[in-house]
């Protein structure tokens, strides 16, 4: 039983559409900015070499460009009333770039979460897969398999001319391919993730003790040094998914319930989703905030990039 009234459902609308047309430009300038700073930053020299660096400007190269297709269309259909999806094609294309750019984006913090975790093994054999021509192969198999996996979002989905509304088809395999892609994403991304933030904790601190903290030879300090950078980026990239997991959750929640139980497709929910996606958006901005407070050689590069040395 729906006990919200529809002047209630109204009100709660405007006051989101009221928000939303200042908050969507906010974050599409701070997304846009930040992570095109991220890749200044993360392509200078100290930076750059490491493996994990590849999986972060992926990131942040993705969050552009999902900046510019969804928060931007969202804005234009509240701020003008054009909706892109009351269209067959648009129906299509922009359910597929919803669901293409922020499975790509978790993909890229698991695979980071995998690399920290090599990297910070005691076993040659393990850091040995962490390179960075391996992380690259990895990001365009990635690329390539994650189009794969997100094109039947173009069969599965239509736009309805009776209820001007762009909806799945309710075939069983449809229904089974919707639930994959739930269990996928809200289920097996975020419990590998915090498993491997897990164990990276467990690897750092083990090195703790392994290294020596009396080592003064060139060779162990530069050992060290390249250990101290390694250590760095592994916290920059716990905080992140710790942000990543606490920002997409509710949205998250909110598409499962949707998905699995359509009763509560109600208006009331959907304005729920549209809080829980403007939250999310903060995923993508904060980066960079994240990146300067939990790494001290992030910090030095970002501000020696705006002496213009050594870039």
């Amino acid at each position: 039983m729906n006990t919200t009234s529809p002047s209630t459902q109204y009100n709660l609308q405007v006051e989101i559409n009221k928000i939303s047309i200042y908050v969507y430009p906010i974050t599409i300038i701070l997304t846009i900015t930040t992570n095109i700073l991220n890749i200044c930053v993360l392509c200078r020299r100290n930076l750059r070499l490491s493996s994990s660096t590849q999986y972060f400007l992926a990131f942040a190269l993705s969050s552009i460009l999902y900046t510019c297709e969804i928060p931007v269309m969202m804005f234009i259909r509240i701020r003008y009333g054009y909706i892109v999806t009351s269209s067959s094609v648009g129906c299509r294309l922009q359910t597929f770039m919803i669901n293409i750019m922020p499975l790509f984006i978790s993909i890229m913090l698991v695979f980071a979460s995998i690399d920290r975790f090599f990297v910070s093994s005691s076993t040659v054999r393990m850091r040995n897969l962490s390179q960075v021509h391996i992380a690259r192969r990895i990001i365009i198999i990635t690329i390539i398999l994650t189009v794969i996996y997100i094109s039947p979002i173009l069969l599965i989905y239509y736009f309805n001319s009776n209820m001007n509304q762009c909806i799945s088809y309710s075939s069983t395999i449809a229904i089974i391919y919707l639930s994959s892609r739930i269990i996928f994403s809200y289920i097996i991304i975020p419990f590998a993730m915090a498993i491997f933030g897990f164990l990276i904790i467990r690897n750092i601190r083990n090195q703790i003790h392994r290294i020596n903290p009396f080592a003064i030879n060139p060779k162990q300090q530069n050992r060290r040094r390249y250990r101290r950078i390694e250590n760095q980026l592994a916290r920059m990239l716990i905080l992140q998914v710790s942000a990543y997991l606490i920002f997409s959750t509710p949205a998250g929640v909110g598409y499962t319930l949707v998905t699995f139980i359509p009763s509560m497709n109600t208006v009331f929910v959907n304005q729920l989703r549209i809080i829980f996606s403007l939250w999310q958006q903060n995923i993508y901005f904060l980066t960079l905030f994240i990146y300067i407070l939990s790494s001290k050689t992030y910090r030095q590069e970002f501000f020696n990039m705006f002496k213009l040395k050594h870039f």
